[in-house]
């Protein structure tokens, strides 16, 4: 584990999960693909945009979960209590979360791509 400093001066965590991931269950589950979500945008003149700030660190991890991707440093074990960036599966398993939530709206009014939820509209009134 590691911590490296982003653009904006913050840091990030930075673990190699290539171990983890070589041998984890692969989940097929599609991610949404950008040309769709880009092309449900024609026609549409008001946007508001909702950036789902640190997504996989919103959802839970099972208990096994947790014992598989902790991380080891100098001072002990640390396990993560919400899916870390990195592990193979985190994308789909928050896109399935995004479809479940957003399925009454997806790709009627509100597309999205990984942690970035488009609302659109031809008018103000109809985006309010």
């Amino acid at each position: 584990m590691c911590l490296v400093k982003k653009a904006d001066g913050t840091y990030r965590f930075c673990i190699d999960y290539r171990r983890v991931n070589a041998v984890s269950k692969q989940d097929a589950f599609p991610i949404s693909d950008i040309r769709d979500a880009l092309n449900s945008l024609r026609g549409m003149k008001y946007y508001a945009t909702i950036d789902l700030l640190s997504g996989y660190w919103q959802l839970g991890m099972t208990d096994q979960a947790k014992e598989r991707s902790a991380f080891c440093t100098r001072h002990g074990l640390f396990p993560f209590n919400r899916i870390p960036f990195g592990l193979s599966g985190a994308p789909d398993t928050f896109c399935r979360l995004m479809q479940k939530v957003l399925k009454d709206q997806l790709w009627k009014m509100c597309p999205f791509y990984l942690d970035d939820v488009i609302i659109y509209a031809k008018t103000q009134r109809e985006l309010l």
